[in-house]
C-alpha cells in the first residue's frame, strides 16, 4: 500500500479515474410557430424547428496494466502511461418542418398536412486509441467512428363531421389516410476507428510502472481492435433502408344521452424492399353515467407494433464491461447470415396486442373527483434484445469463427422475437381543488400499481434448441451458463421486465394559486425493484447465501422504495414574464447502492491473484460483485443517482409581450 501510494503522489495520479451520471452536453435551439387565414374557410399552419446538441461521454477508464488497450509508442512504452479515460463526443442534429391547410367546408372540416423529419447522431471517439494499430510517436487519439440518421415523411388527410339531433343524440364522424416514407441510414467511420492492426501486446517489451514487475506475469496478449470505448461502425455494418406505410382510418363516435360508444379502425401496409406485411386494428370504447356525479368506463383494442428499421439492420461492435474487464460485443442485424443461419433466427416480425379497461368516474363533492382503472395488456412477439452469447461456449466461439468475426469479439446479441408478455395494473387519482384564503389550491393523489410477467418465450428451432448442436441440453444443470437456449432470454433479462422496474409508483402533489403566485411541492414514491443475476438461485451457495464457487455469483439485490421532494416557486413579472426558482429531490435522496463484495478492499489486491484465490478471504475479484471494483455504487434503479438538483427558470412569451395572444396547435 505505501509503495502505491508513493507511486500515485510522485505520478499526479488520480484514482477517481471514473465519471458517472449525465454527460456533459450543449444545447442550441430554434422553434417557429406561425399561421395565417388564407380566407373565410382555409387556414394555413406552419411549425418548424431545428436543434443541435453537442456532448462528451466518458467510458470506463483504461488502468495503467490494461496493455491489451493500450497503444504504444515506437520505443514500446505506453502512450498513456497513467492509464486513459477514453470519451464519445457525439453531434446530434435533429430537424422537423410541419406545414397544413385547414378547410372548412359544409360543416365538415378537414385538415391536410405534411409532417418531415431528421434526426443524425455522429460520433467522434476523443482522448483514445487504437491498440492494435502499429506502434509509432504519431498515436491517433481522435476518431470518426461513423453517423446514424434515419428520415420520416408523413402526408395526412384527416376528415371530420359532427351531427347533432333534435333528440340530444349526437353522432361524430372521422376518417382519413395517412402515407409514411421512413429510411435509416448508418455511414462507416473512418478505418482506423474500427480495424484489427494485429499487432501483438507483449508486456515484457513494454517498461513497467515503477515498482509493479508483477505484471509482466500477464505475458503476450492480442490487442484490441478499434479505438477504445466506441470502435467504430465498420463498412459490413454500413446500411441505407427504406419503406413505406400506406394508412386508413375511421372513427364513429355515438352519444345517446347517458350513454356514448366509441369505435375506431386503422389498417396499415408496410411494404420495404422483400418484405412486406400489413394489419387491421381496432377499438371499441364506451362510457354510461350512471347519474349526474358518477360514471363508468370501459374498453377493448388490439394492436400492433411493427419492428422498427432501426431493429432490423443496425448493427456495430461495442465495448461493453463484464466484471470489471472490456469486452467487444456484436450486435448483429436481423439479415446478418450468422443471426439467419447459425442461429436460425427468423425474420423479425410485428408484436401484436390485446388490451382491456374499466374504470369509475366519480365527482364526490363539488372540488373533489375520484377516477380508478384497471387494465390488462397482452403483448405477443415482443421483440427484444437477446442476452449476450459468450465466445466462452465452445458452441459460440465456432460459429465466430467460420463467420470470420474479429478475434476480439467476445459476445454476440442480436433482436428476435422472443417473449410474450402480460400486465396487469391499477391506475387511481383523487383531485381536491378548494378555495384557500385569497387563493385557490389543489391537492392530487395519483397512484399506479402494476405487475409484467413472462409468460411464454419462443423457440427458433436451431442450433439453440437442437441437443445434437448444443449438448449442453442433454444436462442442463451440469453447466446452465453454456445454455444457449436459456442465453436467448436468460433471467437477468426476465428480471428487467418483471422486477426490474417499480411495481408502484404513488405521487402526491400540492399547488397553490394566489394573484401572481405559484406554489407546488410534489412527493413521490418509487415503489422497490429487485436484480437477478444470470445465475439459477438453485445453483447458490447455500453454506454463505451468497456465492457460489466463490467467484461472480452474488445473490440477487432489491432496492428499497424511496420518496422524492420536487418544489417549485413561480412569479409572474408582468405579461409574458414568468420567473421560477425550485428543487428536485430536493433532499437529496439516493437509491440503495450496490452490493460490494467486502473481500475486494483495496488489501485484497496485493494478496495472491493465482494460488488459492477462490478460497482465501482476499484474492481480489472485480467479478464477485456488480460495482466494478467498488467504483460503480448505483446501477439501473427507480429514479437516478444524480441526487439534488437545483434549478431558476425564466419563460418569455414573445406574443404575450407584444400584447397579442399567443394560440399553440
Amino acid at each position: 500500500m505505501d509503495l502505491d501510494a508513493d507511486i500515485v503522489r510522485k505520478q499526479g495520479y488520480s484514482r477517481h479515474n471514473i465519471v458517472a451520471g449525465n454527460s456533459y452536453e450543449q444545447n442550441l435551439s430554434t422553434y417557429v410557430n406561425a399561421g395565417t387565414r388564407l380566407s373565410s374557410n382555409i387556414d394555413f399552419y406552419l411549425t418548424a424547428g431545428i436543434n443541435k446538441r453537442d456532448g462528451v461521454a466518458s467510458g470506463f477508464s483504461r488502468n495503467p496494466n490494461a496493455i491489451s488497450q493500450e497503444p504504444v509508442l515506437a520505443s514500446g512504452e505506453r502512450f498513456y502511461y497513467n492509464g486513459f479515460l477514453p470519451q464519445i463526443a457525439p453531434r446530434i442534429v435533429d430537424w422537423n418542418l410541419l406545414t397544413g391547410f385547414s378547410i372548412r367546408a359544409g360543416g365538415w372540416k378537414v385538415d391536410f398536412s405534411n409532417m418531415a423529419g431528421r434526426n443524425s447522431v455522429r460520433y467522434e471517439v476523443q482522448n483514445s486509441g487504437n491498440a492494435s494499430l502499429s506502434a509509432s510517436d504519431q498515436v491517433q487519439t481522435r476518431f470518426y467512428a461513423g453517423e446514424l440518421s434515419f428520415l420520416q415523411n408523413t402526408v395526412n388527410l384527416d376528415i371530420s363531421r359532427r351531427y347533432d339531433y333534435h333528440t340530444g343524440a349526437s353522432l361524430n364522424v372521422a376518417f382519413g389516410g395517412e402515407l409514411r416514407h421512413e429510411a435509416f441510414q448508418i455511414s462507416s467511420g473512418e478505418a482506423n476507428s474500427y480495424i484489427n492492426g494485429n499487432r501483438i501486446a507483449t508486456v515484457d517489451s513494454i517498461p513497467p510502472y515503477p515498482g509493479t514487475t508483477r505484471w509482466t506475469s500477464f505475458g503476450t496478449v492480442a490487442a484490441a481492435s478499434g479505438s477504445q470505448v466506441f470502435p467504430g461502425f465498420k463498412d459490413v455494418d454500413a446500411v441505407k433502408a427504406t419503406r413505406n406505410i400506406y394508412a386508413a382510418y375511421g372513427d364513429l363516435e355515438f352519444s345517446l344521452g347517458k350513454l356514448l360508444i366509441d369505435g375506431a379502425g386503422r389498417f396499415e401496409d408496410y411494404a420495404e424492399q422483400g418484405f412486406s406485411y400489413h394489419n387491421l386494428s381496432g377499438k371499441l370504447s364506451t362510457r354510461y353515467e350512471l347519474s349526474s356525479r358518477f360514471s363508468l368506463r370501459a374498453s377493448v383494442s388490439n394492436g400492433f407494433r411493427a419492428p422498427s428499421l432501426h431493429q432490423r439492420y443496425f448493427q456495430n461492435t461495442s465495448t461493453q464491461f463484464v466484471g470489471g474487464q472490456p469486452q467487444n460485443s456484436l450486435t448483429a442485424n436481423n439479415q446478418n447470415s450468422i443471426v439467419r443461419n447459425a442461429f436460425g433466427i427468423r425474420e423479425l416480425k410485428p408484436e401484436t396486442a390485446v388490451s382491456y379497461s374499466l374504470g369509475f368516474v366519480g365527482k364526490i363533492s363539488t372540488g373533489l373527483t375520484v377516477t380508478v382503472d384497471a387494465y390488462f395488456i397482452s403483448i405477443r412477439d415482443r421483440i427484444v434484445l437477446s442476452t449476450a452469447f459468450n465466445r466462452s461456449n465452445p458452441l459460440v466461439d465456432t460459429i465466430l469463427k467460420a463467420n470470420h468475426v474479429d478475434p476480439s469479439t467476445s459476445s454476440l446479441q442480436f433482436w428476435t422475437n422472443a417473449i410474450n408478455t402480460e400486465t396487469r395494473g391499477i391506475d387511481a387519482v383523487i383531485t381536491e381543488k378548494f378555495r384557500l384564503g385569497k387563493g385557490n389550491a389543489t391537492l392530487l393523489l395519483a397512484a399506479n400499481f402494476n405487475k409484467n410477467s413472462v409468460v411464454g418465450r419462443l423457440h427458433t428451432n436451431s442450433v439453440i434448441d437442437d441437443p445434437k448442436y448444443n449438448p449442453s441440453l442433454n444436462n442442463k444443470a451440469a453447466n446452465p451458463s453454456n445454455d444457449l437456449a436459456a442465453t436467448l432470454f436468460d433471467r437477468q433479462q426476465k428480471g428487467r421486465i418483471e422486477t426490474g422496474q417499480p411495481q408502484n409508483k404513488i405521487n402526491l402533489t400540492a399547488s397553490y394559486n394566489l394573484s401572481r403566485w405559484d406554489f407546488l411541492v410534489r412527493a413521490v414514491r418509487f415503489g422497490k425493484v429487485q436484480f437477478l443475476n444470470n445465475i439459477d438461485p438453485g445453483l447458490i451457495n447455500p453454506s454463505n447465501g451468497a456465492f457460489f464457487n466463490d467467484i461472480g455469483t452474488g445473490t440477487d439485490q432489491v432496492f428499497s422504495a424511496k420518496v422524492t421532494t420536487d418544489i417549485v416557486v413561480s412569479y409572474k413579472a408582468g405579461a409574458g414574464v414568468i420567473l421560477s426558482i425550485g428543487g428536485n429531490n430536493l433532499f437529496d435522496v439516493y437509491p440503495d447502492r450496490v452490493f460490494v463484495d467486502p473481500r475486494n478492499s483495496l488489501s485484497a489486491v496485493h494478496d495472491n491473484p493465482i494460488a488459492g484465490a477462490n478460497k482465501a478471504p482476499g484474492g481480489y475479484n472485480s467479478a464477485r460483485d456488480a460495482s466494478n471494483r467498488g467504483r460503480l455504487l448505483f446501477g439501473a434503479n427507480q429514479f437516478g443517482f444524480n441526487g439534488r438538483f437545483l434549478f431558476t427558470r425564466i419563460v418569455l412569451d414573445i406574443g404575450r409581450l407584444e400584447g397579442k395572444s399567443t394560440v399553440e396547435r
